[in-house]
């Protein structure tokens, strides 16, 4: 084959390398927020400080390098407001209850 489209969760475990990519998706397309992680709590622990350290624990650049390294991949780590988690989440949901 050519050609083939592998997300970079497999290609690293099928031994493909950076070299190798010809195409990758622009993380900032509107309809890839559907593959965004999400720390979710209850409305009432929105403001509960552990979560909120663990948000931010998340996106230290240590852990985040050692996710990277754990998984083998690089991983786009990015911080969305809650307002536009909210409404991904939202949208998301209204979109499979159909």
């Amino acid at each position: 084959m050519d050609a083939a489209y592998v997300d970079d969760t497999w290609a690293r475990q099928a031994g493909l390398t950076n070299d190798q990519i010809i195409y990758t998706d622009d993380p900032n397309r509107p309809d890839l927020k559907q593959y965004i992680n999400i720390f979710a709590a209850r409305a009432a622990d929105k403001d509960n400080p552990k979560f909120l350290r663990l948000t931010e624990i998340y996106h230290d650049p240590e852990v985040e390098a050692a996710i990277k390294a754990e998984a083998g991949f690089q991983g786009i780590f990015k911080t969305n407001t809650a307002a536009d988690l909210q409404a991904t989440a939202t949208d998301l949901e209204t979109k499979f209850r159909k």
